[in-house]
């Protein structure tokens, strides 16, 4: 964030629809890990008596506020992103030096934005299985089962948002896995929803009944279909 800042690849505006309010996720999540620490660290490091309960209650709001804002706002983002991937030469290069330097571990920008819709999600599993884990005679279980409910009412909340992000994510992907598609062919259109892909054989029964495997995606409004040529990269055949 604070590269693509100094080296004014992309505009002031443009960087805070990047990245929102990804600070705000980086503080409270400090601020909650910082506090899970504290609470085993009262208890002699035993963290089966901490009262981490009681920690979530008291981050919730916190959470709360700064998942909702971003999952809200995760459409916009990667919508910039794909527009300034396919326009902005700065930026695609800025891309591609930071996926093959030592830091990002291989993975493109648009890895990374969605990682705050993927750990809300997680939240209610995380407190759900410390409540499994906790005797109902021990104070913290009432508190721990009412964290679990609001965290999982926050995860309702972004739900909508959080499935449009994966959809977004998906068909981007796809997007930039084709090789030799038509201009033409824009997937990320309003309403198209990503379904599934995999490996079939193709049958063309007007060339006596010749074969070629090939790859599917299957979107809600059409199917594209393309030749593996290895490393997630597909070469584009047709549409359906």
């Amino acid at each position: 964030m604070n590269p693509m800042k100094q080296k004014k690849i992309v505009t002031v505006k443009e960087l805070e629809t990047l990245f929102y309010n990804l600070e705000e996720i980086r503080d409270v999540s400090k601020s909650l890990l910082s506090a899970l620490d504290s609470a085993i660290k009262i208890t002699d490091n035993n963290p089966a008596r901490a009262a981490m309960g009681n920690v979530f209650l008291s981050q919730v709001d916190q959470l709360s506020s700064a998942y909702t804002s971003y999952c809200s706002e995760h459409s916009a983002s990667v919508s910039l992103y794909a527009k300034l991937k396919k326009k902005s030469k700065p930026f695609s290069s800025f891309l591609e030096q930071c996926i093959n330097g030592p830091d990002t571990k291989g993975l493109d920008l648009l890895a990374y934005l969605i990682k705050p819709v993927q750990r809300v999600c997680k939240y209610p599993l995380f407190v759900k299985e410390l409540k499994n884990n906790t005797p109902q005679s021990e104070d913290d279980y009432l508190q721990l089962k009412m964290a679990y409910n609001i965290v999982n009412g926050l995860v309702n909340r972004v739900n909508t948002s959080a499935k449009e992000a994966d959809n977004l994510h998906n068909i981007l992907r796809i997007e930039s896995s084709l090789h030799s598609y038509p201009e033409n062919l824009k997937l990320l259109t309003h309403g198209r929803r990503f379904l599934l892909e995999g490996r079939w054989t193709l049958v063309d029964f007007l060339r006596t009944d010749r074969e070629a495997e090939r790859y599917f995606f299957f979107f809600n409004d059409m199917m594209l279909y393309a030749k593996d040529i290895g490393k997630e990269k597909y070469l584009y055949k047709g549409i359906m």
